[in-house]
Formats: C-alpha cells, structure tokens, sequence
C-alpha cells in the first residue's frame, strides 16, 4: 500500500511538471514578437565613380567616402567643374544619401542608393548622376 501511494504521488508530480513544461512551451512559441527590424544604414566607405549631366554633356565624376555612422566625408572629383571638386560632407539616412558640395558646404543633394548599396543616383546640384562604388 506505501509503495503504491509513494508511485502514485510521483506519477501525479511527473505529470504535472509536463503538463506544466508543455504549457510553457506552447505559451512562448505562440506569444507575438515585440522585436522589430531596425532599418539598416548602408556603409558607402569607399571610392565610387560614374558620370553626371546630360547626353552629350556628361562629365566624370568620382567621390572618396569615409562613413562615421550616418555621417560622411570625403572629397569629389567632377570634370570640368572645378566648383565641384573638393571636400564634400553628407548623411546617410535609410537609403538617402545627402552631400553638401563646395566651399562652404552650402548645396546639397539628395541621392537614392541602391538595395545592395553599391549603387547611387539622382540630380546633383540640378544634373543627374549615376555613380558605382568601385571594387
């Protein structure tokens, strides 16, 4: 009789600790996530060249990027604008890259970069630019 009740009183612990392993399991698999996805910002480190203007007027251009988190710097090179050539700052917001050009840093742009981040394009300083980071 003592040795069926000390059983019987296992069986009853046993199964209440799964019964309880099993509710905890099936209440944290089925909770909705609170984490959400933070927009990246891409890194454009690097050197980038291409060609901005329009057909028949287009001149090379070419940039030198250091990214310090959304913060840029760098210098430009555009052919044949020697305004347009020299130090450069910008941001990085989602996939917006903004460059202040010249002395004094006054213009500014806004460009789109692409998906994979290896891409920029848009109007610069009113002539569109398409630029590719170099590999």
């Amino acid at each position: 009789m003592k040795r069926t009740l000390v059983t019987l009183t296992a069986m009853i612990i046993v199964g209440a600790l799964a019964a309880s392993c099993a509710s905890s399991k099936k209440t944290a698999s089925t909770a909705p996530s609170t984490t959400s996805a933070s927009p990246t910002t891409p890194d454009l480190t690097g050197n980038w060249s291409g060609r901005a203007g329009t057909p028949g007027r287009e001149a090379p251009v070419m940039l030198r990027l250091v990214q310090t988190g959304t913060a840029l710097d760098g210098d430009m090179y555009m052919g044949g604008r020697g305004d347009l050539t020299g130090p450069i700052k910008g941001t990085v917001e989602g996939n917006t890259v903004r460059f202040a050009l010249g002395s004094g840093f006054a213009r500014s742009s806004a460009l789109q970069i692409s998906p994979d981040g290896n891409q920029i394009t848009g109007n610069m300083v009113g002539s569109p630019v398409q630029l590719i980071r170099a590999k």
